[in-house]
This record gives structure tokens, sequence and C-alpha cells, in this order.
């Protein structure tokens, strides 16, 4: 026959639960922010479909072992980092990372008449459809081939690109937007060209 609980009893019984309920509330918050700093700094696993057929293959490119990849299929030259990132595998932060469509623009000028890169002097910034030739749709963050384009900026809401391509006139943005693409996944977006986005050279 069941009976009733003394106060003491209850008291003895609902400390321990409570300090568990807590210990795992902490532990969840512990989690959650490892996994926010472990996103934002850019070293979370790239995903990838084995039944999709890749759309970018070792075999396309070529590492000329200067900072620079050469697109074999379609004959183009790109800076193997990301702007604001150096290193072998492009893993140190060397500057700003983020630019305007104006910024970025200047950016390659100032490239291009202050030594070049790679001994080259005629960085731009890739068009629409050269930046999409990048994307390796068989995965996603980022949709891109990270043997030879490794540490690839992203963060949590998406790893943007700016491209040169003007966009048609658009109500919210008037005669002042761009096309970007989302190498989270592969997609193009329209923004203003006030917005600040990564930036990949090609020549």
């Amino acid at each position: 026959m069941s009976r009733k609980l003394t106060p003491l009893e209850v008291k003895l019984c609902w400390i321990p639960n409570r300090r568990f309920l807590y210990g795992i509330r902490f532990l969840k918050l512990v989690l959650g922010f490892v996994a926010g700093l472990v996103i934002f700094n850019n070293v979370s696993a790239q995903s990838c479909e084995d039944a999709i057929v890749t759309t970018s293959p070792d075999v396309r490119y070529l590492n000329n072992g200067d900072g620079t990849i050469t697109d074999q299929h379609h004959g183009l030259m790109w800076k193997r980092c990301n702007e604001g990132k150096g290193g072998s595998n492009c893993e140190l932060f060397t500057g700003t990372l983020t630019y305007t469509w104006q910024e970025a623009m200047q950016l390659a000028e100032t490239i291009n008449t202050s030594g070049g890169f790679a001994g080259h002097a005629d960085w731009r910034l890739p068009n629409l459809k050269e930046l999409a030739s990048l994307v390796e749709e068989q995965c996603s963050t980022p949709a891109l081939n990270e043997t030879f384009f490794p540490g690839a900026q992203f963060n949590p809401s998406s790893a943007a690109y700016w491209s040169s391509s003007p966009s048609n006139p658009h109500a919210q943005f008037t005669n002042n937007a761009g096309w970007l693409l989302d190498f989270k996944f592969g997609n193009n977006i329209r923004v203003t060209r006030e917005f600040k986005a990564y930036v990949r050279f090609v020549r």
C-alpha cells in the first residue's frame, strides 16, 4: 500500500532532481556555445552526397603552387584563398574578409597596380557565370571543391561572394544592385552593392 511522503522526504528527493535539471541546462548552454564557435570559425564539416554526380572534380584543376588554381576546363586562373585569408591551406586570417561591391572592384585594381599577385597583374572580380562554375553541386557548406579551394569563408547564414555582374533595376535597390553567389548551397542572391560579402579574384 502506498503512503504519502513526508515533507523531509519530498525535499530530499527534490534537491538532487533539481540539481540534475540545472546540470542538464548548463550542459546544453555549454554545448550550444561551443557549437556556435565551431560554426562561426568556419570549421564545421562539409556535407556531400555521393549519389549526386560531381560538378567540380579534382581532375579539372591544377594547383600551381603559388597561391593560384588553374581551371583547365574553363581556362581561368583563380586565387586559391578568398581575400583576407592566406597560408598553404587558407587557414590564416591576413586582412579584411568582407567588402562592398565597389570596395571589391577597387581592391582588384589596387592589387594589380601594386605588383600584382603570383606574377600576374590582371586580377578581377569574376562575373556570375564564372563564379557559378566553381559550385560543387554534390556538396554544401560549402558547395565548393575543398581540395583546391580550402578554408572557404562562410558563417551560419551564408557564404556569399561578390560577382562583377550588375543586376537589372530592382524596386528595392533601384540601380544599385549586384549579384552574389552563396557557396553555402550554391544559389544566386541579388542585393544592394553596399552589402558586405566575401571576395575571390580570377584572371
